[in-house]
């Protein structure tokens, strides 16, 4: 009981009266406890089933009468009630035809969903009762108050698993999931930077592929695998000379690899040699190296090319001694002859062609390969022999320098 401002009212005298039905109660006269409570002891209803039972409560001073209303059934009455499920489903009461009294209130529950069979999901989604009223409490609980007989089917709904996989660096834009039979999933794969898609693998049967999208129809459990791969770059290596390593030629290699190239500084071949410069580099950074090795990191189709000048040998001999140096082609060098004590410069001879000559001077272009030899004599001395008589030897006469006359 409340007043007018929904405060409680405690010892508040009421009466309880059945007013249709029959039967009969105890503690009909009570006061309300503490918090406005009145409660009859008991209520025993009269022997007519159904809904034609009523109680009123009254006391002095409430503007109205409460009435409660009861429903009994003849306890020797029961309805059927069927419960229907698929196999997987586990259902309280179970699966199968129960015999209950009429009225009885019946808490029908799946217990174990959803259903995990290898990629496939069975999840319940209602329960509907045919032939009787009743409550839904949830997906997989419904309230019955059974006054006929019923059949109560738990329907459910298959879904199948989709799981997403890359090989390689790059993403698909989608996630990993359960899917209702019979629904797409349009997916597209995106490779990361320096990488390009390189297909789909996986449970495609069925799907319609575009490129690097994917529509899968989930007409069972899927694992889809978008592939991607590095993007490859050639590099071509140039060599007029030498053995470069790598050989000259084309070279594919993937994306951001260090490269590490190699060539031996001279290549010689009998009186020309080559010596290598350096490197040129297009395509690819670094641009130039002035060394026999060029190590760089890979990153767009380039090109290299050893650079290499050539030389001649110079063969210089005199009086049986020889010695040789290379010379840069084009390159002029001047060689001045000096004779030793008592002798003196008579020629230049070998390939003097081109040469320019000026006295024991010559000045040669290194055009190609050379040999020169300078030619000396030894001085000559003349020796006269007079005498007031006759008898003179050997006369007048001119022999080389250091020569014994007798």
């Amino acid at each position: 009981m409340q007043d007018a401002f929904k405060n409680p009212l405690p010892n508040f005298a009421v009466t309880f009266t059945v007013t249709s039905g029959g039967g009969f109660i105890t503690g009909g006269t009570t006061t309300t406890d503490p918090y406005g409570i009145a409660t009859v002891g008991s209520w025993t209803l009269g022997p007519v089933p159904g809904t034609n039972n009523a109680l009123s409560a009254s006391g002095i001073g409430l503007a109205t009468t409460v009435t409660f209303r009861a429903s009994g059934a003849d306890p020797a009455t029961t309805n059927t009630l069927t419960v229907v499920g698929p196999s997987y489903g586990l259902s309280t009461p179970g699966y199968g035809t129960h015999t209950n009294y009429t009225w009885s209130v019946i808490n029908a529950a799946v217990t174990n969903s959803p259903v995990v069979e290898a990629g496939t999901q069975y999840m319940c989604t209602a329960g509907s009762v045919s032939g009787n009223a009743f409550t839904v409490l949830s997906a997989t609980n419904v309230l019955i108050t059974q006054t006929n007989a019923a059949t109560l089917t738990w329907q459910w709904q298959t879904r199948y698993q989709l799981l997403l996989q890359t090989n390689g660096s790059g993403t698909i834009g989608g996630s990993n999931g359960w899917r209702n039979v019979g629904s797409t999933s349009i997916l597209t794969a995106a490779a990361a930077p320096h990488w390009h898609f390189d297909g789909w693998t996986g449970d495609t049967n069925g799907c319609t592929i575009v490129g690097n999208v994917i529509t899968t129809r989930m007409t069972q459990a899927r694992t889809i695998t978008g592939n991607f791969g590095i993007d490859q770059h050639t590099l071509t290596i140039a060599s007029a000379y030498g053995t470069p390593v790598p050989v000259p030629g084309i070279h594919t290699n993937s994306y951001g690899t260090t490269l590490t190239n190699t060539v031996g500084l001279l290549d010689t071949r009998g009186a020309t040699q080559y010596v290598c410069t350096g490197w040129l580099m297009t395509g690819n950074t670094p641009a130039v190296g002035s060394t026999t090795n060029a190590t760089f990191t890979l990153t767009n189709n380039a090109v290299l090319t050893w650079q290499w000048k050539t030389q001649y040998r110079l063969d210089i001999t005199s009086d049986g001694n020889s010695i040789a140096q290379w010379l840069d082609a084009g390159s002029v060098v001047t060689l001045t002859a000096n004779n030793a004590p008592h002798w003196h410069f008579d020629s230049w001879a070998g390939d003097t062609n081109g040469a320019t000559i000026a006295g024991s001077e010559i000045t040669v272009t290194m055009d190609g390969p050379r040999g020169l030899e300078a030619l000396f004599a030894i001085d000559q001395h003349s020796l006269a022999v007079a005498s007031p008589y006759s008898g003179e030897w050997p006369g007048s006469l001119v022999t080389n320098y250091d020569t014994f006359v007798q």
